[in-house]
């Protein structure tokens, strides 16, 4: 039961770093894009802006939610010290990441709505965390499955049309399977 808990913290640092790791590798280093930048790049994409893409962009934000979502959920049983605070004050600055530019809420209002609003669930989750202890631990399993597979699934459809922009196919960056990974380990949550 131990292992299982302090397998969460290196869960939670994999998914960070595989946030910021590269997702869409290039030969040319320029062009190589965190999973931070994927989610923006593939909107200017035509076929994004038409329409066209059987699932939303919107999931290559997942990984900054679910990590926050899951970082409040762990302090769930912790006491209101200020270290619970600080922590779950980190968690709700990890889904921050999601938000769209300021230019972008003000220009596109409603297109970016979601994402503004799910981080904001995410910090009523974080102010509310130590009354949700009885959904601790089921929650984080629904965290890792959705931001573990869903962003994974984005890429595999993003993938060939991006695949016809760029004139090649690129591989699967090291950062989705460290996101992956990460969330994976969070389904430790479910067994112990």
């Amino acid at each position: 039961m131990r292992i299982k808990t302090q397998l969460l913290p290196i869960a939670f640092a994999l998914i960070f770093v595989g946030y910021f790791a590269i997702w869409l590798p290039n030969e040319a280093v320029g062009l190589a894009m965190q999973g931070l930048e994927i989610g923006e790049w593939v909107k200017f994409l035509p076929e994004t802006r038409n329409g066209q893409v059987a699932l939303s962009r919107v999931w290559f934000y997942a990984p900054p939610l679910t990590l926050g979502t899951a970082l409040a959920l762990f302090t769930a049983t912790w006491s209101a010290r200020w270290q619970t605070w600080l922590v779950r004050g980190v968690a709700f600055l990890m889904a921050t990441l999601a938000l769209p530019s300021a230019p972008d809420i003000l220009q596109r209002g409603r297109s970016e709505l979601l994402r503004v609003l799910l981080v904001l669930l995410v910090g009523i989750i974080c102010l509310l965390a130590g009354k949700l202890g009885k959904i601790e631990r089921w929650g984080t399993v629904v965290l890792a499955v959705v931001g573990g597979i869903m962003p994974l699934v984005a890429y595999l459809i993003f993938r060939p049309i991006i695949a016809q922009h760029l004139t090649f196919t690129p591989a699967i960056g090291i950062g989705v399977w460290l996101n992956l990974l990460g969330h994976l380990l969070l389904l430790t949550r479910a067994v112990e």
